[in-house]
């Protein structure tokens, strides 16, 4: 039996409406979310945990809101 895949956990901001605060995205990480929100968002929102389940590749944001790019 193979092991289970890793599930893979993004971060959205989402604002007062229920939209992504930030329009390209989830945060790949809780502390990369909360950093943006602390430099770049000074509205009342919400952090959501996602899970991915999508067939493409996902390219979540890094703690400045740029494409995640892993070392």
């Amino acid at each position: 039996m193979a092991a289970p895949a890793k599930r893979i956990t993004h971060f959205f901001v989402l604002n007062q409406l229920g939209q992504s605060a930030h329009r390209h995205g989830a945060f790949e990480s809780r502390e990369a979310a909360e950093a943006w929100v602390k430099a770049h968002y000074n509205f009342p929102c919400w952090l959501v945990p996602a899970e991915y389940i999508g067939n493409m590749p996902a390219q979540p944001l890094d703690a400045e809101g740029k494409k995640f790019v892993p070392e």
